[in-house]
């Protein structure tokens, strides 16, 4: 996969090349390939090396980057006809682990002479230490976690979906975990068992189980951690978003949500003002719109409701309404979930901002 992203971002930086116009500047190679590079190793270069092709001299003016981790060094030297140049080109990987692809641009005195040159490839990143590999501490007894917040994702009804949160013994003995996630509302839990010696490393898993349960929109899983029999803190959250299983869906016939707008600010606003705007949502699939269920923020009101249907072609006009005496003064940010059939984008959020005085 990594490869195939380069690839389609150096063939999109070569056709922005290809659309300034006829260039001077005739390289051996456009493109560096650094490939696999580690971090701990430092900084690696390439020349770029060209010939002046054209009929007249020029000079290199200027040359661009698009990250502080890349430094050119070039010459402003005129460059006579058939005579050759080269642009040195040196990118840092430090604190940039994961794939890389940088544009630079060069600009001459000769306003045809405007190319687009690319460096690439993959920083293997430095070793972390315990302490930023596992950055969350759980408790007294040797317990270390790399996340505290987690999401499953969306999570279709009759499946299951997981996520893992890494962990570490740091403690000279071993621990035994047990790990407990239940819904907000103790409608699902489940308990899972872990001995962990010491320095030992591995993953709890954390899953939303739809098999035998339904469940609509956003719904958190809040995981305790009990060391040696003892409950420990801060707890971990995982959120889940539910929504219609589309394994036996033609996408062709499928329904389409579009709204004609996501978002309203209010703009500043007494303590007491009842604010309301109207938003459309129109079916511009082939079937059946279903609005599976309506989440609202505190003083949030909507008037579209759970089991609403909307025809192929159809609309509805609906309206967003914010109490503001139901919020403290200052900043507010007031949204509505709206969870549907459409297989494209099943949950949608429609956010409210206000500032009240």
């Amino acid at each position: 996969m990594k490869y195939l992203l380069i690839f389609i971002a150096s063939f999109w930086s070569l056709c922005c090349y290809a659309q300034q116009g006829k260039s001077t500047m005739k390289f051996d190679s456009m493109v560096c390939d650094f490939g696999d590079i580690n971090e701990v190793d430092g900084a690696v270069s390439h020349k770029f090396s060209f010939v002046n092709d054209g009929d007249k001299p020029f000079v290199v003016e200027k040359v661009s980057v698009s990250c502080g981790c890349t430094k050119p060094l070039f010459s402003k030297e005129p460059i006579l006809p058939g005579k050759s140049g080269a642009i040195t080109i040196t990118f840092d990987p430090t604190g940039r682990p994961g794939l890389f692809v940088n544009d630079i641009v060069i600009v001459s005195n000769n306003s045809a002479n405007r190319d687009v040159i690319v460096i690439k490839g993959y920083v293997n990143g430095r070793p972390l230490s315990v302490e930023e590999a596992y950055p969350f501490v759980i408790g007294n007894k040797g317990l270390r976690v790399d996340m505290l917040t987690k999401s499953v994702g969306y999570v279709e009804q009759g499946t299951i979906s997981s996520t893992a949160i890494s962990y570490i013994n740091v403690s000279p003995k071993p621990i035994e975990v047990v790990v407990k996630s239940y819904t907000e509302d103790k409608s699902s839990s489940a308990t899972e068992k872990y001995v962990i010696e010491p320095k030992g490393k591995g993953d709890f898993t954390i899953s939303c189980d739809l098999r035998n349960r339904i469940m609509w929109g956003t719904q958190t899983l809040i995981v305790e951690y009990y060391v040696d029999g003892v409950l420990q803190r801060p707890n971990s959250s995982v959120m889940a978003i539910g929504t219609p299983n589309f394994q036996n869906i033609d996408s062709s016939k499928a329904p389409k949500a579009e709204f004609d707008a996501t978002f309203k600010s209010f703009g500043n606003v007494d303590f007491d003002d009842v604010l309301s705007h109207d938003f459309t949502l129109k079916n511009e699939g082939k079937s059946d719109l279903v609005i599976h269920n309506i989440q609202r923020a505190k003083g949030v009101m909507c008037t579209l409701d759970k089991n609403m249907v909307i025809k192929p072609g159809e609309s509805i006009t609906f309206e967003v309404g914010l109490d503001a005496a139901q919020y403290n003064l200052g900043r507010v940010f007031a949204n509505v979930y709206i969870t549907m059939n459409d297989p494209l984008r099943p949950f949608r959020e429609i956010r409210t901002v206000a500032y009240i005085e």
